[in-house]
């Protein structure tokens, strides 16, 4: 309520009193009204002058900071700009440069092979390095086809009828059998480059993979932007599904199975990588060339590894035999139980901590030989060879370098373990000691 209003309204409440009463208590309130009205500070007004006399000198000092600020940032936009097209026009001109030298090495392919194939190879890479993989160039006697032509990857999935027993032959394709909720196969590639056949016969799948055959004039793109999208097939088991035979050939490409369980097991390949984790196979084969076998947590009846330069890992396996052929390349484990081991290695080492074992023979040529065995020392009957190397049996040096000589103790024992070797170290040691 303001002045007015509250002497209005007071007058009207005053109006039954004698007059000059009512004009005493009027003339009291206007009075304290007035003087106790706000009064205009001094030091307010002193204030908002003071700042405004601030801001008229700092005008010529602000204003010439906001536009060099205003300048700074349109530099920087017109920067940016400058690199962006710098960048355009030098991927630009590769990419015509390239195609260039391609099309100049086709040209003179007939006079001067080598250099046509060089030059050509050379103007493809640069192309494909000039357009970060998106452009390339696929020459074949039918014509020229460019990356958006080859490039893209189909993936398709399918509900497959329950099988027990599976047989994948694969060529050029990553292979992967691992748990899943039903039967399903998933397949992605390219369909220019390879072809599928299916064939289902009661409870028996076979799947064939092979590469198409390429014309005679082909010439391969280098192919950046697909290169994490393995080309590859995979398949999924029921968790509660034992498959009967499980079969898988493949030339190249890594193989890949995880918690899978079947009664017999056979993966061969050829420069790719064999890896198994929690598998359950009675009767398992694994072999390799080139690429490396890698087990974990597997179980069953037997093992067979057959290699030639590839190494063999594993880590907590139990079975009750273990049969191990190897050309060169490295044996190594840990925590294996297995009843039964016989191993023949030719040049490579043979490396086994926390054995656990009852009979184990292991013929070596000019690899290493180191046990860590489970049990205690007493328990084994231990026969070891060699022509020329050394032997240390828990530490002891039991034969010296250079001379042909046998160890063997506990001929009673009920444990027997085997080592022949021609030349290299046999290190016997028990779980507990330092190697």
């Amino acid at each position: 309520m303001n002045k007015e209003k509250y002497l209005a309204e007071l007058s009207k409440k005053l109006r039954r009193l004698p007059r000059q009463e009512y004009m005493s208590a009027m003339a009291y309130y206007r009075a304290y009204k007035k003087v106790n009205e706000p009064v205009r500070s001094v030091k307010k007004g002193f204030s908002v002058l003071w700042m405004v006399i601030l801001g008229i000198f700092a005008v010529p000092i602000a204003f010439p900071l906001a536009l060099a600020l205003l300048a700074i940032l349109g530099s920087a936009v017109v920067v940016v700009c400058c690199v962006w097209l710098c960048g355009f026009f030098l991927a630009f001109a590769a990419i015509a440069g390239g195609i260039v030298l391609a099309v100049c090495g086709a040209m003179v392919t007939s006079a001067h092979p080598a250099t046509g194939v060089a030059n050509m190879g050379l103007g493809i890479l640069i192309v494909g390095i000039a357009s970060g993989g998106k452009v390339g160039l696929q020459i074949t006697e039918n014509g020229i086809r460019t990356s958006e032509d080859i490039q893209e990857s189909r993936e398709t999935t399918e509900l497959l009828d329950s099988v027990r027993k599976l047989s994948l032959n694969v060529e050029g394709m990553y292979v992967e059998v691992s748990e899943g909720d039903t039967f399903a196969l998933t397949l992605r590639c390219r369909e220019d480059e390879y072809e599928v056949e299916k064939k289902q016969e009661d409870d028996s799948l076979q799947i064939t993979i092979k590469q198409k055959e390429q014309p005679e004039a082909y010439v391969s793109v280098l192919d950046f932007d697909d290169a994490s999208e393995t080309s590859g097939i995979y398949l999924t088991v029921p968790k509660d599904c034992k498959l009967e035979a499980l079969e898988i050939l493949s030339d190249s490409e890594e193989i890949n199975l995880e918690k899978v369980c079947t009664a017999e097991l056979e993966i061969v390949n050829g420069s790719g990588c064999i890896r198994c984790e929690k598998v359950c196979a009675e009767e398992a084969v694994l072999q390799c060339s080139d690429g490396d076998i890698y087990g974990v947590k597997m179980q069953g009846n037997s093992l067979v590894t057959i290699t030639e330069s590839a190494n063999v890992s594993f880590d907590d396996i139990e079975y009750k035999t273990w049969t191990a052929k190897a050309e060169e390349g490295r044996l190594s484990g840990s925590r294996i139980t297995i009843q039964n081991i016989d191993i023949q290695s030719e040049d490579g080492e043979v490396n086994l901590e926390e054995l656990d074992t009852e009979d184990t023979s292991i013929v070596t040529g000019t690899g290493t030989v180191f046990l860590s065995l489970y049990d205690e020392r007493e328990n084994y009957h231990l026969k070891c060879y060699t022509k020329y190397g050394t032997i240390y049996a828990y530490g002891e040096d039991v034969m010296e370098d250079g001379s042909t000589a046998e160890y063997e103790q506990n001929p009673n024992a009920g444990k027997t373990i085997e080592v022949r070797s021609r030349e290299g170290e046999i290190n016997l040691a028990s779980e507990n000691m330092e190697r």
